[in-house]
């Protein structure tokens, strides 16, 4: 399931709702790469590289979704006037995203859940499972970030 605005609700108490379902598939491009990047900065790595979109790159647009929410910026944002070709080539969420030097005044927690969910590849990347765990934990370090910090 990818997570786009079809694939969200928002509860009027405020929770969040993965809806739809979908099976594992390979996603399609313009064929010659010349195409901009746009909304495809939102695929994973091994999704560009003819891998099926499976359970990991749910986790890596969990990861995106999270990091537009708590920093309040689009991810890959400079990124997204590239070719697609030199987007996949470049690809370095960390980096990109500056993850690493940029914490936003976020708790140190928070910004690792983040780092876990947008690695590159889908063997570093963690699975759902461990990302749930992460959440229980750093739930208390979540109701204490304010809204579109």
């Amino acid at each position: 399931m990818e997570i786009s605005q079809h694939t969200i609700t928002v509860t009027e108490k405020g929770d969040v709702k993965l809806t739809g379902a979908c099976v594992p598939r390979k996603a399609s491009f313009p064929i010659d790469g010349e195409a901009k990047a746009g909304n495809f900065v939102y695929l994973p790595h091994d999704v560009f590289n003819d891998e099926l979109y499976i359970t990991s790159g749910d986790v890596y647009g969990f990861g995106l979704l999270m990091y537009e929410l708590m920093y309040d910026r689009l991810a890959f944002d400079s990124k997204r006037s590239y070719r697609i070709r030199d987007f996949v080539r470049d690809l370095n969420p960390k980096a990109i995203m500056g993850l690493d030097q940029d914490s936003g005044g976020l708790p140190a927690p928070v910004v690792r859940l983040v780092q876990m969910c947008v690695k590159k590849l889908n063997s570093e990347r963690s699975t759902i499972s461990n990302v749930l765990n992460k959440l229980q934990v750093v739930d208390d370090d979540l109701s204490k970030v304010p809204v579109g910090q």
